[in-house]
């Protein structure tokens, strides 16, 4: 079974969630004996970035074909007129697996469509300026699909009305083992920042406001007068777009009490010293930092929407995003009730261990296997 996987949206971020799941199945793959014959398929200056697999790619046993034509030149093409098809740059091949919106023509080959979420539609008024039509057309020419989570699946069934039997869910992986052979005791950051273990809550960000940072730096207003003085709240990651970041009211005292790191290369040590991961985004299509606060030893608090109770399980406080004194609430408990912290992280620990990329790359393959024939 030879299978090309379309890895043009993979190397563009090393830190998107395209990576961490076409890495993950390459890591899975290569724990297997049995496993399919893997072409990566991209353009030539994204193939520079392979490195980013540190290895992953030789350890499946994966080859790379690539092009000198831009991608962007190349998937326009294939939208408008079918042409070439990819047979044309990798040989021959049983199915082609996409993980964005690269729908190439296979030439009779079954094509495969992984979807990682549906915030575009869910939550339009975030991204006004989003082109929706390169997916859309993976959608209407992809045979089948892969969701990260059934909440996924709901997604693509209501916005595309996909039948069910044409979605199967395959969950991501979690860092369990990377997390326990990777110790990071986090020092150097507590240093850095000058914070005390279990003396913060720590808090993910991005430019993409669903991840709902202004109601959790409320929340974490609203909690203050019960933690200590020297409790801070640190968000890592860049700062969302848009003003509002910070509410206006917030008093400078609570202010200086947030700390920005901005991205960091490692998180086991910043997450393994909080004394909980806040993660209360308004929608995710899976949700991996809560299985890496679970493996980095964390209690979370997070959303009982979309995907996220799907991971969390009962592992985690669940909360409404849009409820401030909700999340505030959650906060307080956390501190003030170590025994239900170490309660959640012990729960959590075992949470974590149910989540295998091993086992996600063996249900991906049985998928291939389905679509075969």
């Amino acid at each position: 079974m030879r299978v090309v996987l379309d890895f043009q949206s993979v190397l563009r971020d090393r830190h998107s969630g395209f990576f961490t799941y076409a890495a993950g199945l390459l890591a899975g793959w290569a724990a297997l004996t049995e496993r399919p014959e893997l072409v990566l398929f991209c353009g030539r200056r994204a193939a520079g970035h392979g490195e980013w697999l540190s290895g992953r790619d030789r350890e499946a046993g994966a080859t790379w074909r690539t092009t000198r034509l831009k991608m962007r030149h190349l998937g326009i093409w294939w939208r408008r007129i079918g042409w070439p098809p990819l047979q044309h740059f990798t040989g021959e091949f049983d199915l082609y697996h996409c993980n964005h919106h690269l729908m190439a023509p296979t030439r009779g080959r079954p094509r495969l469509l992984t979807v990682h979420d549906l915030r575009r539609y869910r939550f339009g008024r975030f991204y006004p300026q989003s082109k929706r039509g390169p997916f859309e057309c993976a959608v209407r020419r992809a045979d089948h699909f892969i969701a990260i989570s059934r909440a996924t699946k709901r997604d693509l069934q209501e916005f595309f009305s996909i039948p069910a039997e044409k979605i199967d869910v395959v969950y991501h992986g979690g860092p369990w083992q990377e997390f326990r052979q990777d110790r990071d005791d986090g020092a150097e950051v507590l240093a850095r920042y000058g914070l005390r273990r279990c003396g913060y809550f720590v808090v993910f960000s991005s430019y993409d406001r669903r991840k709902n940072i202004p109601n959790t730096i409320r929340a974490f207003a609203e909690a203050a007068d019960r933690l200590a003085d020297d409790f801070r709240l640190v968000i890592v990651g860049s700062k969302p777009a848009g003003p509002g970041l910070v509410p206006d009211d917030l008093p400078a005292r609570l202010a200086e009490r947030l700390v920005w790191t901005g991205p960091l290369e490692r998180l086991q040590g910043v997450l393994g010293n909080a004394a909980a991961l806040v993660y209360v985004s308004l929608y995710e299509g899976f949700g991996l930092p809560i299985l890496e606060a679970m493996a980095a030893g964390t209690a979370v608090i997070t959303s009982n929407c979309s995907a996220m109770p799907e991971v969390a399980g009962d592992a985690a406080l669940l909360v409404d995003p849009q409820d401030v004194s909700a999340i505030g609430r959650a906060m307080v408990t956390l501190v003030e009730n170590p025994a239900r912290r170490a309660q959640l992280i012990a729960a959590g620990a075992e949470r974590c261990r149910e989540f295998s990329w091993t086992r996600a790359a063996r249900q991906t393959q049985q998928v291939y296997e389905k679509l075969i024939g």
